[in-house]
């Protein structure tokens, strides 16, 4: 089978065009994927056309959010089974976010976070279990929520620090099954 990956902004790195992949980032692709709205073969599309369409040095500069000031926090959105930005400020106030599967699947977004090329970027309070909806419910002050989630972040952090294949390493992706990604 053989995919397309059609260009959409071009700019020029190492003096050849370079064309960003998708609209769609791999945080917001992650979360769909763990929170089952959106395939296996959907997350590996999107990580495979990054490798082959970023130059290198861009590819490994990539920031790997999954969360930021922009979406909900990775916890909050992880809980939920839809995307919190579909939904208005009155509406993502009146919810009431249950944390046991955020909690749940954190772990997995973090560590796949850590371990694809670039640069794990973690939005403040993220490493330690804090909860928030879309702006403004996502930029309450520092909170030490789960402190067994911020120690997954430091063993996390000093498994990459320690390897250098999870810092300047590749990757190969694929989807055997709906719900799979290796």
């Amino acid at each position: 089978e053989v995919r397309r990956y059609e260009r959409k902004t071009e700019l020029v790195c190492e003096d050849r065009p370079f064309a960003f992949p998708d609209d769609v980032q791999e945080g917001d692709a992650l979360i769909a994927f763990l929170t089952g709205r959106s395939t296996a073969r959907a997350l590996a599309d999107l990580l495979l056309s990054q490798r082959l369409n970023y130059p290198q040095p861009l590819y490994y500069a990539l920031m790997n959010l999954t969360a930021s000031h922009d979406v909900a926090r990775t916890r909050s959105a992880l809980a939920l089974n839809f995307d919190p930005r579909s939904r208005s400020r009155a509406q993502l106030a009146a919810l009431d976010v249950t944390d046991a599967r955020g909690a749940q699947l954190q772990p997995l977004a973090a560590a796949v976070q850590f371990w694809l090329p670039g640069i794990p970027s973690i939005y403040y309070g993220d490493e330690a279990g804090m909860q928030g909806l879309c702006d403004p419910f996502n930029r309450a002050p520092l909170q030490m929520c789960d402190t067994q989630m911020l120690q997954w972040y430091a063993k996390l952090s000093a498994l990459r620090h320690a390897h250098p294949a999870l810092q300047r390493g590749e990757i190969a992706v694929f989807a055997p099954a709906g719900d799979v990604v290796c």
